[in-house]
């Protein structure tokens, strides 16, 4: 089932890269175009894709921000107790996270 999935977006993908240059589409229109394309063309499974992945990026942004906040060396939000460091980090990469579903969802 995984891998028909992934032909399924793949087959999309190529379509949507053909209408692309058929219509001309080009500059800050392509990524809007391919991602509203691809997910009619997959019936949403990309997505689905998509906001999975960027669920996953942030788990992992916020894990890193952990780890960095446990570091002693200097770093630019040094001034700042550990807990705070790391509430900043993880709301950054939560920021970053949110600011991508916003994009998938226009």
């Amino acid at each position: 089932r995984y891998q028909r999935r992934v032909h399924g977006v793949e087959q999309a993908t190529e379509t949507a890269l053909k209408e692309m240059q058929e219509q001309r589409i080009a500059g800050q229109g392509v990524t809007p175009f391919l991602l509203k394309r691809v997910a009619e063309l997959t019936q949403g499974e990309s997505l689905e894709a998509n906001i999975n992945l960027i669920i996953n990026n942030s788990k992992v942004g916020a894990q890193i921000a952990v780890e960095l906040s446990k570091r002693s060396a200097p770093w630019p939000l040094s001034p700042l107790p550990r807990t705070s460091r790391m509430a900043v980090l993880a709301g950054c990469f939560a920021l970053s996270a949110f600011l991508c579903w916003r994009l998938i969802r226009l």
